[in-house]
């Protein structure tokens, strides 16, 4: 049983008809995500319309506000059966779950769609497809079975010519080749990510100046971390976006580092 507040742009789990691992592949033969939204893409448009430019309009030529989709691909089934269920079926059962992902991917590209619709300029696709260490399954997975079905979810924005930028929890650095090829224009990697500076250099020497990037300091530095190793690691980032067009910084605000952070970024912003 799924459900939606009136502010909410997209469903979210309120009930589960299933409690057994055999009791979910028999709900899965069945299931068909489409009944779920049952709106029309128009429908849909009129929705994040009204709630783009509420935004855009507010902040007005302060910031480029950017259109977003949470539940993807990945993630929806991971609210949906919860991550145990998850890696069984991938593993177990990877044709049935073949088979659920492109149904749902129907109603992810309904979305992608709609957001096509409302007159934005930049979107972000979220789909938490790695853990802090790198990948939850193997890449070569990734590149079976889900980068193709993103290459039709985002056709719409990419018809467009709108900016697409990914963001995940954990390391995907090692997906980075396979979602650039699908249509990623760029990448937002969060905080709880364990990237080394070798790991963000490879990377940035591939994609610095073509793809957009926005980077953080690690979580793990911020909250146990010394004033001097937050600075250090900002810096770090810092030198990246100076030296490649199209790096962002940005950071959860964690109190026990922040003061450093924040004195770090002001002596060192000026390019």
């Amino acid at each position: 049983r799924l459900a939606r507040t009136s502010a909410a742009t997209y469903l979210w789990v309120a009930d589960r008809p299933f409690k057994t691992y055999g009791e979910l592949i028999g709900h899965l033969k069945h299931y068909d995500p489409c009944e779920d939204e049952e709106r029309s893409v128009e429908e849909i448009a009129e929705q994040y319309r009204r709630s783009w430019m509420s935004i855009q309009d507010l902040l007005d030529d302060i910031t480029l506000v950017a259109g977003e989709f949470y539940l993807t691909l990945l993630t929806f089934f991971i609210a949906r059966i919860g991550w145990n269920f998850l890696a069984r079926l991938i593993y177990k059962n990877p044709e049935l779950f073949d088979e659920a992902l492109a149904k749902y991917a129907e109603v992810s590209r309904k979305h992608v769609e709609a957001w096509s619709k409302t007159g934005i300029k930049a979107f972000f696709s979220h789909d938490d497809i790695a853990t802090e260490l790198g990948p939850m399954v193997s890449p070569e997975w990734y590149l079976d079975h889900l980068f193709p079905l993103y290459r039709k979810v985002w056709q719409p924005i990419k018809d467009k010519g709108m900016k697409l930028i990914f963001i995940s929890d954990g390391k995907y650095t090692p997906l980075i080749d396979g979602l650039a090829r699908a249509g990623a224009d760029g990448f937002k990697m969060n905080p709880d990510a364990r990237l080394s500076r070798s790991d963000l250099t490879e990377v940035l020497e591939k994609y610095g100046g073509r793809k957009v990037f926005s980077l953080s300091v690690r979580q793990e530095t911020m909250v146990s971390g010394s004033e001097e190793e937050t600075a250090s690691e900002l810096r770090f980032l810092m030198s990246l976006a100076k030296q490649y067009n199209g790096v962002f910084v940005h950071q959860e605000f964690e109190p026990a580092s922040f003061e450093a952070y924040y004195k770090t970024w002001v002596e060192n912003r000026p390019r």
